[in-house]
Formats: C-alpha cells, sequence, structure tokens
C-alpha cells in the first residue's frame, strides 16, 4: 500500500500521478481508495462534493477505486444512517434544499453510477 500526500492534485491532477500508478500497476494489480472524511459526509452538500470528487480522481487515475469513509467511529447513529441512505441513492434529493435543474440531473447521474455503500474504516476511537 503506498499513501500518497494529503493535498490530492499532487497524485490525481498532475502527470506524475499516473506516472506513479503505470509503473506501480506494471508488476501488481492497483486500485485507489479514495478516503471521505466522516465530518465531511455528515452535510448534504458536502457529501456530494466529496462524491463529485471521488468520481474525477477515479476518471482522471483510471484504475479501480474504493471510497472509504474514515473516522466512522466519530459519527452517530443518525449519521451513519443519513449517510448510507444518501449513498444508496435515496433521500439525497430530498436533503438538498434549493438545488436548481443541472444540480439536480447531476446528482441523479452520480446516484446511479456510485450508488453503493461506502465503506467505513476507524481510528479505534469509542462511538459517540
Amino acid at each position: 500500500m503506498v499513501d500518497t500526500p494529503g493535498q490530492i492534485e499532487l497524485i490525481a491532477y498532475r502527470d506524475s500521478g499516473r506516472h506513479l500508478i503505470k509503473l506501480l500497476s506494471q508488476p501488481h494489480k492497483v486500485a485507489n481508495v479514495f478516503l471521505m472524511d466522516s465530518f465531511l459526509c455528515t452535510d448534504p452538500r458536502s457529501y456530494v462534493s466529496l462524491i463529485l470528487l471521488s468520481s474525477s480522481v477515479k476518471f482522471r487515475l483510471n484504475v479501480p477505486q474504493v471510497n472509504v469513509i474514515s473516522k466512522s467511529d466519530l459519527l452517530n447513529r443518525d449519521q451513519e444512517e443519513a449517510i448510507k441512505s444518501w449513498s444508496e441513492g435515496e433521500e439525497i434529493i430530498d436533503a438538498l434544499t434549493g438545488i436548481d435543474e443541472f444540480s439536480y440531473e447531476l446528482i441523479n447521474t452520480l446516484s446511479h453510477y456510485t450508488g453503493r455503500a461506502r465503506i467505513r474504516v476507524s481510528q479505534g476511537g469509542k462511538r459517540p
């Protein structure tokens, strides 16, 4: 496993990142793990923004990708349930108020193609 710098543009949006992926994939199979901060996932607009960013990285790197919600032990049950329903394409439109037609169509498309439950991980803390 290779952990890259937290500045996503250094790996995902520069040629050096694609070259690194190519070098790593020569002898091995490669996949990307996209970490989504649990705090940002609790707000519907931030959640959609993370899914857009995740989709952009997947498109740019062109390798299989798994979305992971980090620090999930910091979420309460209601937050977990909301994120789960949004990730399955349910209720995300209702959770977003005042969106225009473009945003509505974009979110519907994202839900269709990325509508899978996210993997949760924690750093061993206690659940609130």
